[in-house]
């Protein structure tokens, strides 16, 4: 069992056209209670992504419709999701081209099929955390700003010429 297995009330999806590979990693997350988002490819996979905003994304490489790349892609590319942290999972084992592609195209992680799932909690747990100490920023980043601005006076009227 793992200590501290996941941040809290934290939402992931699940792109797969493999529905074995579905059920297995649901069955994983929503043991560690993490609620559980499903998509067969990516195109379904990114409307999934604009309407719940999930902490994390995984995301097959190979599917058809919209393969992994293209749907990795588009969610780096929509000011939407492009902050939501995508993890490929590949049975592809030779070809490094694919990892080099995926992580090019703005994934945080790359592992292959079969995966270890201690490991892929402790990189989704990682990938969240290192979320919200981003958005955390952003917004303590954004009340900095505001309060400069109530504090900065006009032009002319702090006593310089």
């Amino acid at each position: 069992m793992l200590a501290n297995p996941k941040i809290p009330i934290s939402k992931i999806l699940i792109v797969d056209d493999n529905v074995d590979m579905l059920d297995t990693l649901e069955h994983l997350f929503m043991f560690y209670d993490f609620e559980v988002l499903r998509a067969e490819n990516g195109k379904i996979g990114l409307e999934v992504a604009e309407a719940h905003q999930p902490g994390v994304i995984l995301l097959d490489a190979l599917m058809p419709v919209m393969n992994g790349f293209e749907a990795c892609e588009r969610l780096k590319s929509n000011p939407r999701t492009r902050e939501i942290p995508v993890i490929f999972l590949s049975a592809n084992y030779t070809d490094r081209d694919h990892r080099l592609k995926g992580l090019e195209l703005g994934a945080d992680d790359y592992l292959l099929k079969p995966f270890n799932a201690k490991e892929l909690i402790a990189k989704v747990n990682s990938l969240l955390h290192r979320k919200q100490l981003t958005e955390k920023l952003r917004r303590d980043n954004q009340q900095l700003i505001r309060q400069q601005r109530r504090y900065d006076l006009p032009d002319g009227l702090a006593g310089t010429e």
